[in-house]
């Protein structure tokens, strides 16, 4: 199955891929191909908080964002 993954940088900079995954893939799964993350980074599946048991569907979009800073 493919899914979308969008990235997005401190500066808010995005970069966008498609990757192929076995079915029954979970986040996790998506997230060992894509390392090294930062370990703070937040990710989205479809728009929703996604956790690393968070199982992935055909066509799903994966956002990797950096965790907000407050100041």
């Amino acid at each position: 199955m493919e899914v979308e993954v969008l990235f997005f940088n401190s500066e808010g900079a995005r970069q966008k891929g498609t990757y192929t995954l076995a079915a029954g893939a979970r986040v996790s799964d998506l997230l060992s191909r894509l390392a090294p993350l930062p370990p703070e980074a937040v990710c989205l599946v479809n728009g929703r908080f996604g956790q690393s048991g968070t199982l992935l569907k055909e066509g799903d979009q994966v956002t990797i964002l950096p965790r907000a800073l407050g100041g």
